[in-house]
């Protein structure tokens, strides 16, 4: 019902109202008053659309006239988000560079951050917000560029050039957590230094590549493993990245030294069995998931002796567990998910060393 549909995008604008983000925007621009005017008028259509919704309007006039309030809250509500995707771009690019954390969450009209270009020149890196230790951009499906440019984003010619739209000289140098989820970001600061966790779901590969080659560049290369780019990230998680491959896995987890946990879903062009497993012997935790040409695990698994949790989740074709399961001395915790064509009785004899044993076969992840 058209009442109904109304009822909920009011109710949604009422929740934008009380946004930080949007109160930035009545401060910077004078339009507080006006704000606070719209919020209260929202809020009296909300009455009347749910005194509508309880008495089952029947009148034509009365459903054409909700038809058009919903058309103008749908308006409402686009012009709203514009104002806080502004307000976004303002606040983090207005001076204020000491922001710590940073949300852009489900801004589904920004294209990129930044009108200025990427500066700083090849070799030596610019620091790019000093302050800023949490970056979560999710759910932004026309945003492709951190910075404004003309220069064609979609064309992956040089995706290996680590000076692809001049980002390598541009990095974040104190971040920690860094989560980019359903977005094409393929131009952005890089992350050498990233120290804690990373997950990239549904996103480009390019600044993972680019920022994995900037050792290549550096004024005083050092054969330290410490210096690589992301040797210090604790916990990586890559999730369904499209041209992600088995050989572009292996060169990026030859640099993650400090890994503490690995986690890689629905990731169609890795071979398992392909993979180098040397780099992963000192990994303590690790799970896969939505594998479904996989009939078996990698026998390199037998090797991972420092294991103690892993998980696997959505193998439809797996049918059972390899008997160098029992090399896993250190293995505390497995989880199995989604495995319908697992005889967990007939492999138990594998695995009964391990303390703690899930196995469950409805949806859900770890």
């Amino acid at each position: 019902m058209a009442e109904s549909i109304a009822f909920d995008i009011a109710a949604e604008l009422i929740i934008k109202f009380s946004s930080r983000a949007l109160s930035q925007v009545g401060l910077w621009w004078n339009l507080k008053h006006d704000l606070n005017d719209l919020k209260r008028t929202v809020r009296t259509i909300k009455a009347v659309l749910l005194d509508a919704e309880e008495k089952s309007v029947t009148d034509n006039l009365v459903k054409v006239w909700l038809e058009e309030l919903k058309d103008v809250l749908y308006d409402a509500d686009d012009l709203l988000d514009d104002f806080s995707t502004e307000a976004l771009r303002k606040d983090l690019l207005g001076g204020n560079k000491l922001t710590k954390e940073l949300e852009i969450v489900n801004c589904t009209e920004l294209e990129y951050m930044d009108d200025n270009s990427p500066k700083g020149s090849q070799g030596e890196p610019e620091s790019f917000f000093r302050s800023l230790k949490h970056l979560k951009v999710e759910s932004c499906p026309n945003m492709k560029s951190w910075w404004r440019t003309t220069k064609p984003i979609d064309d992956d010619s040089n995706e290996d050039d680590t000076t692809v739209m001049g980002t390598s000289t541009v990095a974040f140098p104190s971040l920690s957590p860094l989560e980019i989820k359903d977005c094409p970001l393929t131009s952005m600061p890089l992350y050498p230094s990233l120290d804690g966790r990373l997950e990239l779901v549904n996103t480009s590969l390019r600044p993972l590549k680019q920022t994995m080659k900037m050792n290549m560049n550096a004024k005083t290369p050092s054969s330290s493993t410490s210096s690589l780019p992301l040797s210090k990230l604790k916990f990586f998680l890559v999730d369904n990245i499209e041209g992600l491959d088995t050989h572009t896995l292996d060169e990026c987890l030859q640099h993650l030294t400090g890994l503490e946990g690995l986690e890689i879903r629905d990731c169609k062009n890795v071979d398992f069995e392909g993979m180098q497993w040397e780099h992963l012997i000192n990994l303590p935790t690790l799970s896969l998931a939505t594998f479904p040409n996989l009939t078996s695990l990698p026998e390199w698994i037998q090797h991972l002796i420092n294991l103690q949790r892993l998980s696997l989740v959505d193998f439809p074709n797996l049918t059972s567990l390899p008997d160098e399961m029992h090399c896993l001395t250190n293995l505390q915790r497995l989880n199995i998910r989604e495995v319908p064509q697992l005889d967990i009785d007939a492999d138990w004899y594998k695995i009964a060393h391990i303390p703690s044993v899930t196995h469950f076969d409805g949806p859900g992840f770890f």
